[in-house]
């Protein structure tokens, strides 16, 4: 059951209410981080996924990623019942929380954030994973014990998560391999010098900066790098202590900053293309744009979801869609 802080917090966007006269228009962009960080890598069957269930012709790829990880049709998850939604929230949890390198940690975050039971979860999914999986994952379990870092987790709900990762990431191979090679590109910028790239990425140095340059042409920099002992860091505020200092990062961070960036580039063109339209974008939240438009057949939802999903020229091939709607009161679609 929810909290009664998130009752509270669900209870917000209902504050903000259009004019007399007036109306909202909300649009999402459909989960941009999954169809970035596809683009980016190169993970061609998943961009084709995402084309084909944008247009009709196949599954969301939440059940899909269930189907690809169990081997089952598509097809056969039904989201209207009880255990077609429980795969499918695994399939989102899947497809959320693995994309950036994480493991059982991060599968712990998604299950927590989208109500799935573990042991329900672990029962489910163990006798579905291939033998080779199921060995891995039990001497992943005895590395965790050996170093202390089972999360206080039963073995059946550690090995069910580690399971999951495993199998995301050998449906995912190219997503897996950009990890390291956003880690070895960096290195080399770092090392060598001069211009480095790796798909619409490039890296440089400029002065005591690290420069990752976005297909947008807009930079992201990382001050007074440093590799020591196969580590990279820079200087910046610490997210849990707010304090500044020298951070660790990795590829499949790197890949995160990339993928978020080119997200909120995207978004932007969004915004640009609404203002221009005379659309009046009044607030953005994370992936979402809200316009406050008179309350006439002149201004419709279609208007905002051609300004969110039309072709990007600087990002051939990022196949994107958008959840939109009309309304008087800002709510959740």
């Amino acid at each position: 059951m929810p909290t009664v802080t998130e009752y509270c917090s669900n209870a917000l966007r209902g504050v903000v209410v259009a004019p007399r006269g007036r109306k909202l228009l909300v649009g999402d962009l459909a989960n941009i981080e999954g169809r970035g960080v596809a683009w980016l890598a190169g993970e061609s069957w998943k961009l084709r996924a995402f084309a084909d269930a944008d247009a009709g012709r196949g599954p969301d790829l939440y059940r899909l990623a269930y189907a690809l990880a169990f081997n089952v049709s598509p097809e056969s998850i039904d989201p209207h019942t009880v255990e077609g939604y429980f795969k499918r929230q695994i399939g989102k949890v899947i497809e959320l929380m693995f994309s950036y390198g994480g493991g059982v940690g991060a599968c712990l975050t998604g299950a927590d954030t989208y109500r799935i039971d573990l042991e329900v979860m672990a029962a489910a999914c163990w006798p579905q994973f291939p033998r080779d999986i199921q060995i891995e994952a039990q001497q992943a379990w005895v590395w965790a014990v050996e170093q202390r870092r089972t999360f206080d987790l039963p073995p059946a709900i550690y090995r069910a998560c580690d399971g999951l990762k495993r199998v995301w990431r050998w449906t995912n191979p190219k997503i897996t391999d950009f990890w390291p090679a956003m880690k070895n590109q960096v290195w080399a910028a770092l090392m060598q010098g001069g211009t480095r790239e790796l798909g619409f990425l490039t890296f440089d140095t400029e002065a005591a900066w690290l420069r990752l340059r976005l297909p947008s042409g807009r930079y992201l920099c990382y001050p007074s790098p440093k590799l020591r002992d196969g580590q990279l860091t820079f200087l910046g505020t610490n997210p849990y202590t707010k304090q500044w200092g020298r951070l660790k990062t990795w590829g499949g961070t790197l890949t995160e900053n990339a993928t978020q960036a080119l997200s909120r580039d995207v978004l932007a063109v969004g915004l640009l293309r609404a203002e221009v339209l005379g659309l009046n974008p009044v607030l953005h939240v994370h992936d979402e744009i809200v316009c406050e438009v008179p309350d006439t057949s002149d201004y419709s939802a279609a208007e905002l979801e051609h300004c969110l999903t039309a072709p990007i020229p600087w990002a051939p091939g990022l196949p994107l869609a958008a959840k939109v709607f009309e309304t008087d009161r800002y709510r959740k679609d």
